[in-house]
């Protein structure tokens, strides 16, 4: 997740939401009503990877594209044996 005025941003630290309501998951959406922040699945490289790559691309794309878009941005990640992916 980062803020931005639609050109810089910052991005918050890296967390983990909790989809489902019951462990393995099992039982309905949360809609993200949880986290655990930071999470110690991503590492620093991986999270500077993330900012610089899908972040810095999107807010690039969106001011091409003449969507100047200030505000939060979120962007759910799965990590994949090729390498993070968006959802």
């Amino acid at each position: 997740m980062a803020l931005t005025d639609g050109r810089n941003f910052t991005m918050f630290p890296p967390y983990l939401d909790f989809k489902t309501h019951k462990e393995n998951n099992q039982g309905p959406m949360t809609g993200g009503m949880g986290c655990v922040c930071p999470t110690i699945r991503c590492t620093e490289s991986m999270f500077q990877a993330l900012a610089q790559g899908f972040m810095a691309r999107t807010i690039a794309g969106l001011g091409k594209e003449g969507l100047d878009f200030p505000g939060f941005i979120a962007i759910d990640v799965i990590l994949t044996h090729d390498g993070p992916s968006a959802i």
